[in-house]
């Protein structure tokens, strides 16, 4: 089966963080289908292990931003 809950993700784990933005539009897409309830449970598991990535990536860009 498909991993559809990260398609259009062009930020594997192994890469550089993405800018805020880009994390921030990604969680609300992420948000978005698992509140349509369109994603299968295996689907949603993923998307909900991205959306705790990115939230980390967003907090910790705001703490660098709090810093400045």
């Amino acid at each position: 089966m498909a991993d559809s809950a990260n398609q259009g993700t062009s930020n594997p784990e192994n890469q550089e963080p993405i800018d805020f933005e880009a994390a921030l539009a990604e969680l609300e897409e992420l948000v978005g289908k698992m509140e349509a309830g369109s994603l299968s449970l295996e689907e949603s598991l993923a998307a909900f292990e991205r959306g705790i990535k990115l939230t980390r990536e967003c907090q910790s860009a705001l703490r660098s931003a709090e810093m400045r």
